[in-house]
């Protein structure tokens, strides 16, 4: 009896957990997200030095998708190899505002600043966690994903589960 009550919590389990919709991990309105980032080519070289960020609010290609309000991108000071540091990516949108023309702001010491709501979110560290303010939701985090080609290569999309 014991074996059936296992079998059928565990089964219980899996299916919550395959069940579970993108929707779980948006802390804005979902949009699709797809971009590349160039190490080697302007302005995405700015990208090979920790803690600096660009900000991209249009499209390069006509594939890409930039998310609800525009991407944010802020290089770490985790390295993937000796010349390449681990990138992180956040949806401009503010968490707390939830609307497409309130975006935060990089405040150049490893935060971005929602400047109607005043929340501010630790971006260096690649949690998008709220360090002050009224959000009780943390920045949208996107996956940049290396493409180990040796062109320094990351592909911004959603998270995949």
């Amino acid at each position: 009896m014991k074996n059936i009550r296992y079998i059928l919590t565990i089964g219980l389990i899996i299916l919550l957990v395959s069940c579970s919709s993108d929707d779980d991990w948006n802390t804005i309105p979902a949009e699709p997200v797809h971009f590349e980032i160039n190490l080697i080519k302007s302005p995405d070289k700015n990208l090979r030095t920790p803690n600096n960020v660009e900000i991209f609010t249009r499209q390069r290609l006509s594939t890409d998708r930039i998310g609800f309000s525009g991407l944010l991108v802020i290089c770490s000071a985790v390295p993937i190899t000796s010349n390449i540091y681990e990138l992180y990516a956040y949806d401009l949108c503010c968490p707390y505002e939830k609307q497409r023309q309130i975006i935060v702001s990089n405040q150049g010491d490893g935060t971005a600043k929602c400047p109607q709501c005043g929340s501010i979110f630790e971006i260096l560290n690649g949690t998008g966690r709220v360090k002050s303010g009224p959000s009780k939701d943390m920045m949208q985090k996107y996956t940049a994903q290396f493409l180990n080609s040796g062109e320094g290569i990351f592909i911004i999309s959603r998270r995949k589960n």
